[in-house]
């Protein structure tokens, strides 16, 4: 486990793998229009994990240079090697709708996504369906 400065959760490492969740939409969207909301100073130290984008800046000041990004100390104690992998999910009021993961660069300080590496879905379980006991046949009763 490890919690960024600044971060209100922990992330989990496993293996060269930092596991970032994040929501990117509220109904069943497509991933691949997944974007980070809000580009904050712990966003672009994790991203500093990332693989550096490939696409064209074409106006000189949207892009996000991970080289140019001081770590804090708890970030820079991570291993050599370390990777940032993404896990968006789609989830509202009803739950978890799409659960995903993948690897991407940030394109632009707007925290638009390029996928180096697809987003997978990964599978839901499957809740077990709440079974209502009979009160009368424990021999209670069934006035509140």
């Amino acid at each position: 486990m490890v919690k960024p400065n600044g971060s209100q959760f922990d992330l989990v490492r496993i293996g060269n793998g930092l596991l970032y969740p994040f929501c990117f939409s509220k109904k069943d969207a497509n991933v691949r229009t997944a974007r980070i909301q809000n580009v904050w100073s712990v966003i672009r130290e994790l991203f500093a994990f990332a693989p550096p984008s490939e696409q064209a800046d074409l106006f000189g000041e949207y892009a996000f240079d991970p080289s140019a990004v001081a770590l804090q100390p708890r970030l820079t104690a991570l291993p050599e090697g370390t990777r940032l992998v993404l896990v968006p999910f789609a989830c509202n009021a009803a739950g978890l709708l799409k659960p995903y993961w993948g690897v991407a660069a940030l394109a632009d300080a707007s925290g638009t996504l390029e996928w180096v590496i697809d987003p997978e879905p990964l599978p839901l379980a499957v809740a077990p369906t709440p079974k209502l006991a009979d009160p009368a046949a424990a021999g209670q009763s069934s006035r509140l």
